[in-house]
């Protein structure tokens, strides 16, 4: 704990049950996924906890919200997708623009390997640490097309499609389902 090993004559022992009371729950896995190595102590401190909830609400909670806007529509998006297929859409969207989707997608399609390897290896903060990159990729798509100013029709396709992959690839990180 801060470096030091937890003892309970020291009195410097975490109460798992009070800290989620706390960090909620979640982030207390993750933290523990991120932080716990099989063969080396897990160094806990609040601070440590604390950052890791920040990264979680920073990274995947802020690009969530930011992909279930009002602005956007995405029973729309889904739509599309169902009635004329992803391949189709994006090639319709053009080479240009669709590139970095396929880019994205390929980087998911390849993650369920990456992270089966790692469980397989009991490297629980490897697996994580492998989705977690997924997510400034992800949050680079609305950097990089601002979708809240596709507006109109002639932009509508393009605008589906960033929110669509966005959500898609948060759904599918790590996790064997692709369509």
């Amino acid at each position: 704990m801060d470096g030091r090993k937890m003892s309970k004559s020291r009195g410097n022992v975490a109460d798992p049950m009070e800290i989620s009371e706390k960090y909620e729950v979640d982030a207390l896995r993750l933290f523990m996924m991120r932080n716990s190595v099989l063969d080396s102590d897990c160094d806990y401190s609040e601070g440590k906890l604390n950052a890791t909830r920040n990264e979680f609400i920073d990274k995947f909670c802020n690009l969530l919200t930011r992909s279930l806007s009002r602005k956007f529509s995405i029973s729309r998006a889904l739509a599309k997708v169902e009635t004329r297929g992803l391949p189709s859409l994006l090639d319709e969207a053009g080479e240009e623009f669709s590139a970095d989707l396929r880019s994205l997608y390929e980087q998911v399609d390849e993650l369920p390997d990456i992270v089966d390897s790692h469980l397989r290896k009991l490297e629980l903060h490897r697996a994580v640490l492998a989705i977690w990159q997924l997510l400034p990729r992800i949050n680079g798509l609305f950097d990089k097309f601002e979708p809240w100013k596709l507006k109109g029709p002639e932009n509508e396709l393009k605008q589906d499609l960033v929110i669509f992959s966005a959500l898609d690839s948060l759904r599918h990180g790590g996790h064997r389902e692709r369509h």
